[in-house]
């Protein structure tokens, strides 16, 4: 909210990019977009998400993929 950001887009969300590799954006309140858009910010979803699928997997087939998440770790994914 305070980027500035108007309209942002998530291709990939839901499982995928956990599962695919090993990234835990953390805790999310299920009402996150509805908070967004009750400030004019209208929040854009699955928007080529068969894309950004494809995206994670070859990340996670990368051997010098690093992953960062909100448990404090960092890790390959190889």
């Amino acid at each position: 909210m305070w980027s500035g950001v108007h309209c942002p887009v998530i291709p990939g969300e839901g499982p995928e990019p956990e599962q695919l590799t090993g990234f835990d954006e953390g805790p999310l309140r299920a009402d996150w977009a509805e908070r967004f858009e009750r400030r004019g910010i209208q929040v854009g979803s699955g928007v080529l998400r068969d894309d950004a699928v494809a995206v994670f997997r070859a990340y996670r087939e990368r051997e010098d993929a690093v992953v960062h998440n909100a448990r404090g770790a960092a890790s390959v994914t190889s």
